[in-house]
């Protein structure tokens, strides 16, 4: 009686096993997992020609990427714990490497940086 019971509840954790690791290799094949994020403190100013970003956080955003307008983009190393940053507009470049230019309205700016395995994002509508 023993022996059953063992083998049935070695079958049982085989297939949690399975369906936990097929779980997984659809969730990454389709990519049906939304990544988590963190909400920054972040403040947004701007010029006709800077954006400034004030950390409000107490960590500093390392490896920043700016987003303008979802086109255009701008890598900034480090934007410290209760500093600002002066991001001009016109160092935003698209994936042709051409920058934001006058003729172009900016509507958005998204700031991501990658926090403890996470997305910590900024999102600001400039209109």
């Amino acid at each position: 009686m023993k022996k059953v019971f063992w083998i049935i509840i070695a079958i049982l954790i085989v297939i949690l096993y399975s369906a936990s690791k097929y779980n997984d290799y659809i969730v990454k094949k389709y990519g049906l997992e939304e990544p988590k994020s963190i909400v920054l403190n972040a403040k947004l100013s701007k010029t006709e020609t800077l954006l400034i970003i004030k950390n409000n956080d107490v960590f500093d955003y390392d490896n920043v990427t700016l987003k303008l307008n979802d086109d255009y983009k701008l890598n900034v190393t480090k934007i410290p714990a209760g500093k600002y940053y002066n991001a001009r507009i016109f160092d935003f470049s698209n994936s042709n490497s051409e920058r934001f230019t006058f003729d172009k309205k900016p509507k958005e700016l998204t700031l991501i940086f990658d926090y403890c395995g996470e997305y910590a994002l900024a999102k600001w509508k400039l209109e």
